[in-house]
């Protein structure tokens, strides 16, 4: 992921460029350790998505 792209750029991206089911596919790929996320829109996935890639990204420095 480019670093100049924010977080919130990537997420509205995600959503809109795709379906909301393929950015569920995207999450739950990202975050293997949950099968099924119970989110209720792409709001949520979102928010969720974001504070992985927050915490991957800290563990990472």
């Amino acid at each position: 992921m480019n670093e100049n792209v924010t977080r919130r750029d990537f997420i509205t991206g995600l959503c809109s460029k795709n379906s909301f089911k393929k950015v569920l596919m995207a999450w739950q790929g990202f975050n293997q350790e949950i099968k099924k996320p119970k989110v209720s829109s792409c709001d949520e996935a979102a928010i969720l998505l974001g504070k992985k890639l927050e915490r991957a990204k800290s563990q990472k420095t």
